[in-house]
Order: C-alpha cells, then structure tokens, then sequence
C-alpha cells in the first residue's frame, strides 16, 4: 500500500467518525441558551437571598447602635448618682451589644462583596446569553452549512474511491486477458511450426555444404 493510499484512507477514516459524532448543532445551541439561562436564574436568587440576608445584618446593626448608645447613657446616669453597681451592669450589656456589632458589621463587608461578585457574573452571563440568543440563528445557519460541506465532501470522496476501484478491477481485467492470450495453445502451435522452419533451413543448408565440398575433390 503507498503511502498516498494510506493518507487517504486515514483522512476518510477521520471524517467518517467525525460525522458520525457530530451533533445537532442546533440542539446544542439551545442546550447552550438553556445552561445560561438557567445559571442566569440561580444567581439571580442567590443574590436577593444575599442582599435579603444583608438587609438583615443592617437592621440589627441599627438596632444594636440605638440600644448601645441607650446603655451608654444609662451607664453615665448610674454613675452621676453614685449608683455603681448598675453603672458597671450597664457598661456590660453595652459592651456585649458592641461585641455583637463588630460580627454583623463584619459580616455586613462580607456579604456586600459576595453581592458584588454576583452582580458582575450576573451582568456577564446576561450580556453572553444576550449575545448568544442575538447570534444563534446565525450561528444554527453556519452549523448546519459546514455539516452539510463535510457530508458533501464525504460523498465525493466515496465516489471518487469507487472510481478509483473500478479501474484498478479493470486493470485487472486486462492484465488477466494478456496473460491468457501469452498462454494460448494458438501460440504453442505458432512456435512449433517456426522451430520447424528453422530445422528444415537447417538441413538444407547443411547438404549445401555437403555438395560444396564434394565438387571441391573431384
């Protein structure tokens, strides 16, 4: 086998099972608008979950400064009137509300970048879906045209390898008939009749010499 006939058939091996594989492209289109759109969906009710859950932090976090500043006065008021003892109850309650704060004012910054991450891979998966649904009848047409180009190709290939087929069986053919006329009993015939020619021109050429010779003593 040449090494032509082996490209050929590794290149038509090839396109064979790519179009085999190869699926809707339009399907696949939609399967791609339905994934965007569904990861759309999800993150769009993650980030009200979030920005609900920081709207929460936010109210107890104004709860909480009205309520310390509350405790810090009563503090102060005990501690005017000589009265220490809720003095030092009052700086207590405020310093756990203040201890309570800092972890939702913490959580609070937490919960503001996850929003922000969210919103800025919300905005570019709408801005992908929106440029996919934008493009996917173009994009279904240019599918469908190169699978087309390549089942048109795979089909010359395969009549341009049937051609090819024929005439190696033809060649066949001729070289199978020559070589039955080279072993025809018409040709044994032929050759049998020449050497006998040969042999008779032989002969006489022989008893030529013979009579030569004899005239040449007398």
């Amino acid at each position: 086998m040449s090494a032509f006939t082996r490209i050929k058939d590794i290149i038509a091996s090839n396109l064979n099972t790519l179009l085999d594989k190869a699926e809707d492209p339009g399907k696949m289109i939609d399967l791609s608008i339905r994934k965007l759109e569904d990861a759309a969906s999800s993150m769009r009710k993650a980030l009200k979950e979030k920005m609900d859950e920081k709207a929460q932090v936010e109210g107890r976090l104004t709860e909480a400064r009205a309520a310390i500043a509350r405790w810090q006065e009563r503090a102060r008021a005990a501690a005017a009137r000589g009265m220490y003892d809720l003095a030092r109850e009052a700086i207590a309650v405020r310093r756990e509300l203040e201890r309570k704060a800092d972890k939702d004012e913490q959580l609070s910054t937490t919960l503001a970048d996850v929003i922000a991450s969210l919103q800025a891979t919300l905005e570019r998966t709408e801005k992908k879906l929106e440029e996919l649904l934008d493009k996917s009848d173009s994009l279904k047409a240019r599918a469908d045209g190169a699978k087309i180009r390549a089942k048109a190709e795979k089909a010359e290939g395969t009549d341009w390898e049937r051609k090819i087929a024929e005439m190696e069986e033809r060649i066949r053919g001729w070289e199978a008939m020559a070589d039955m006329d080279s072993h025809r009993p018409d040709r044994s015939f032929e050759d049998m009749e020449r050497d006998e020619e040969i042999e008779k021109e032989l002969e006489r050429l022989k008893k030529e010499a013979s009579h030569g010779t004899s005239d040449r003593v007398l």
